[in-house]
């Protein structure tokens, strides 16, 4: 598991160089790639990369956080944990916008699309749901019948085109939706910034 390389300090709190103490179970960057945000346990640490000094902390979720994503103007964060929620924050303040009981079992992936408005979430009990995230309401599920999906992309370009869901996004893991360039499943996938190209891993 991965190790901070923040160091240690004395006293914890923000702005001081702590370092995650449970390994770092995800990771997400900043749009302009000048934070990051890992989870740590059930809480999360935004970091300053240039000055490697910690911002603020997310503390909410009752157990491991192993999903995070930025909305695209950095503005507000996703989180997915173990203990079956999805909870919106706001990136300055680290301040619990909405709290979401998503699935029956551990949530794998979250996305946002590119308006952040709308956000995709990945369950280990084998549905993948789509969230409004103005009033927390689910707008619609997908039910995977073989194995649950490991992560989910949106095109850069899709936004909620209706109600029912946004223009084009994928899940990864939940069966074949890319052309696989080995015999193994994919577990993740990313988008060039037109998104008319993919990458699998």
């Amino acid at each position: 598991m991965a190790r901070s390389g923040f160091g240690k300090c004395r006293q914890e709190g923000p702005g001081q160089d702590c370092g995650p103490k449970e390994g770092i179970l995800a990771l997400a960057l900043t749009a302009d790639g000048k934070k990051a945000l890992v989870a740590s346990g059930s809480v999360c640490i935004l970091y300053d990369l240039e000055s490697k000094k910690e911002l603020l902390r997310l503390a909410g979720h009752t157990a491991a956080v192993n999903a995070l994503a930025f909305s695209p103007d950095g503005s507000r964060i996703l989180t997915g944990s173990v203990d079956r929620t999805v909870r919106l924050w706001e990136a300055n303040t680290g301040k619990e916008l909405r709290k979401i009981e998503a699935h029956a079992g551990y949530v794998k992936a979250v996305q946002f699309t590119a308006d952040g408005l709308t956000a995709a979430s990945v369950g280990y009990d084998h549905v993948n749901r789509l969230w409004d995230l103005r009033n927390g309401q689910m707008i619609t599920s997908y039910e995977v019948h073989n194995r649950p999906a490991l992560s989910v992309v949106f095109s850069p370009m899709a936004r909620r085109s209706s109600p029912a869901a946004p223009t084009s996004m994928s899940f990864v893991g939940a069966g074949p939706r890319l052309p696989q360039a080995s015999e193994a499943a994919p577990t993740g996938i990313a988008l060039a910034s037109d998104g008319r190209a993919g990458e699998i891993d």
